[in-house]
Parts: structure tokens; sequence; C-alpha cells
């Protein structure tokens, strides 16, 4: 029930898992890794890894513990990863990617999870959020969940566009982060949740 992949490289390097629980990897540099099923991806002995991106496609939350890598490139889908420990990340690209029925079901979990990521990487200095983070940010705003304070000094945000799904947390991105020196916004084509789901899920709030 475990998966190991080690191999010394100068340039870029591949590991896939599929139905595995944990995967341990020694000695790389560069990590892409899509996880289906792994629940416990451990980087701590692989002291030269420094760039992490991770495609997480899966029911099961995994958990990923790096605390090498200096570059975190992570995608959720369904289930979001738990980031045990990151603390050496200076560079982080986060975002979200779910079927729009399960936004208003999964919405508690989501606001919970994603803050979790947010507060083991308010260190970072470099922070990249796509739009349905920003979409789950704004949802946790609006229903006075607390945030962390944010050191990041070049926020970079990629929405479809500026509208009242993700205003709250662009907001409160914002007001955390008192050592902000560098903003850039990309409006761009990319999936968001529809606003009825959202609409949906306040009103069941009473918002």
């Amino acid at each position: 029930e475990s998966a190991t992949s080690s191999a010394a490289t100068s340039g870029g390097c591949g590991f896939r898992s599929n139905n595995v629980k944990r995967a341990a990897v020694d000695s790389i540099s560069c990590l892409h890794d899509v996880i289906l099923q792994l629940r416990f991806l451990d980087l701590s002995k692989s002291l030269r890894l420094r760039t992490l991106v991770v495609d997480h496609n899966s029911w099961v939350a995994t958990k990923i513990e790096a605390p090498h890598i200096h570059r975190l490139h992570l995608r959720n889908s369904q289930s979001p990863c738990a980031l045990v420990d990151v603390s050496s990340i200076t560079e982080a690209n986060l975002n979200i990617f779910f079927q729009s029925v399960e936004a208003t079901f999964n919405a508690d979990f989501l606001q919970d999870m994603l803050l979790k990521s947010l507060n083991k990487l308010q260190h970072v200095e470099k922070l990249t959020l796509g739009g349905k983070f920003l979409q789950i940010l704004s949802l946790a705003e609006l229903c006075d969940v607390p945030f962390p304070m944010l050191k990041v000094k070049a926020l970079t945000l990629e929405t479809t566009k500026i509208f009242q799904y993700v205003i709250p947390g662009i907001e409160r991105v914002l007001q955390n982060s008192h050592d902000l020196k560098k903003l850039t916004i990309h409006t761009r084509h990319c999936n968001t949740t529809p606003g009825e789901h959202l609409d949906k899920y306040l009103a069941l709030e009473g918002l």
C-alpha cells in the first residue's frame, strides 16, 4: 500500500500514483504529481525538491508534507489537500475545481479546508489565487469566518471577471496583506461556480 519514486534529475520529474495510501520521494528536484487515491505524500526526505505541482482529483483528502519545497502549484478537485508542513515555501499558486452541483453541498467543508491551506501558507511572499478559490473565500468572508494574516508581497488574482461572487474574498485577502507591494489581476476565461449555487448556499445560511 505504498509507492515510492526516487530519481536524481536536473530537469523535470513525473510521478503518478493511483489507489495508493502513501508515497515517499527521496531525491528529486522537481515533482509533478497527479494524485488520485493517495492519502499521504511524504516529501520530508526530499532535500533537493524545490518545486511541487499537484493536480489533485480525488474524494480522498491527501495530506502533503513537503518541508523543503520553495514553490507549490496546487489544483484541488472534490476534496482539497491538507498541508502538513510546507514551511519553506515562498511561492504558491492555489485553485480548486469541482462540479457545480457540489458547490452548495460542500461549501462549509471547502471554506474550512481552503482557509487552513491559507493559514499554512501565510508566510509566502508570492501568492496566486484562482477564480473558484476566490469564490469560496468570498463565501467564508460573508459568513464571518476568520481569515489568517498574510505576509504576501506579490499577489496575483485570476478570475473570469471582478464580480460580486469574488469581491468579498478579494477585499479580505487585501485587508489581511499588510506587506503587499504588487497586485496583479488577470481577467481570463476560467471555470467558475454559477451564481445561483452560491446564492442558494447563502440563502440557507440566512444571508
